[in-house]
This record gives C-alpha cells, structure tokens and sequence, in this order.
C-alpha cells in the first residue's frame, strides 16, 4: 500500500525532486516545493485569513507567471487541474473567483469576511491541486509546459486530465 500512496499522490515525484540539488529543480519542481511549503505554513496560523493568504501565495507560485492577470487565471487553473467534470469545474472556478476576491479585499483594506467553510474548501483545493501537479510533472517538467497545456485547454475546451 506504501507503492499506492507514492503513486497516487505523488510523493515518489515529489521525493525525487526534494533529492535533488535546488539548483538542477525544473522551474515548475522549484515551484511545487515551494507551494507545498506554503501550504504546510497555512496550517501553522490559528485565524483563517492568514491562512488563506499562505493558501493562494502557494497556488499563485505553482499556478502563474509573475506578471500574469491572477484571479481567474489561477480560478481556471485550479479548477482544470483538479476535476474533468464541467459542472464541478464550475462550480470550483466560481468559488476560487469569490475567494480570491475576498483575499485581495483581506490584503488590500484589512477586511476579513472569510467562513471556516471557505478556508476548508480552499485547503481541500489546494492539497488537490499539489497532488495532480506531483502525478503530472515527470510528463510536464517546465512552467511553459504547463502554459502550453492550459493555453491549448483554453482553446479547446478540454484539459488533459489524468
């Protein structure tokens, strides 16, 4: 069951990178251990909105290019990376908007409105997301790589789903 864990989640990939110099990483390596350790920041704070904050810093490392539109970029990203079904994909995508509208008002004006529901969503998204991105990277080793996927997903209508 240990070889079922590595490979349905990952960890054998995620593993192999952390065995790694940082200076031989992919970019898109780099990127995932440094989402991951966002993530696992995100649950050392007590209130939800630093959590979330920590939450989306790693989405926004493993998802975006630096200068990048961040919202619905990250929203669409998310939500094709982790479901195939459209109607989920939706619904995720929506959430992820409103969330991340709520984080920019929490960053910008100090306002927090987020619910305990809202962060456990999110922390489910999250972990979701750094799990499909450790399954995909031996066959997707680079940032453009992935670019080119979702970039190609946009036009078509479909993402390559595992």
């Amino acid at each position: 069951w240990i070889e079922d864990l590595k490979n349905n989640y990952g960890l054998a990939n995620i593993d192999n990178i952390l065995k790694k110099e940082a200076s031989s990483r992919t970019d898109i390596e780099e990127n995932l251990i440094i989402s991951i350790k966002h993530f696992s920041e995100a649950l050392k704070y007590r209130e939800n909105s630093e959590k979330i904050i920590r939450l989306f810093t790693g989405l926004e490392t493993l998802l975006l290019e630096i200068n990048e539109q961040k919202k619905y970029n990250l929203a669409e990203r998310l939500s094709s990376i982790n479901y195939s079904d459209e109607s989920k994909k939706e619904d995720v995508y929506n959430s992820v908007v409103n969330l991340y509208g709520k984080r920019s008002k929490l960053v910008h004006n100090g306002v927090s409105d987020y619910k305990e529901k809202e962060f456990l969503l999110l922390l489910n998204e999250s972990y979701l997301c750094i799990v499909n991105v450790a399954k995909r990277i031996g066959k997707y080793q680079n940032f453009s790589d992935w670019k080119n996927l979702f970039e190609t997903a946009k036009s078509s209508g479909k993402f390559e789903y595992l």
